[in-house]
């Protein structure tokens, strides 16, 4: 990863349900999993782009995140877990 203080994140605007049926992106939610098992709120901006942006921790090591986007007042949820190192 090259030196930047901001990861970007694409998402669907709108994903298929079943064979005819289409939602849209109602919210999404990312979260930052601490050590204890415990998740904190991390803040996500939408660019004009149409992508989404969070600020990543300034200390070097391994974080655990959890993406979560609601499609149709929530009705259909998808979560995402990814990793991110930060080395020197």
């Amino acid at each position: 990863m090259s030196k930047t203080d901001q990861i970007r994140v694409a998402t669907e605007n709108e994903v298929q349900m079943g064979l005819f049926k289409k939602v849209d992106l109602d919210s999404m939610q990312l979260a930052l999993v601490l050590d204890s098992g415990e998740f904190e709120q991390v803040a996500l901006t939408e660019r004009d782009d149409g992508r989404w942006e969070f600020s990543v921790p300034q200390k070097y090591g391994k974080y655990m995140y959890v993406l979560e986007e609601g499609y149709q007042n929530r009705d259909y949820e998808v979560s995402y877990y990814f990793g991110l190192e930060i080395s020197e």
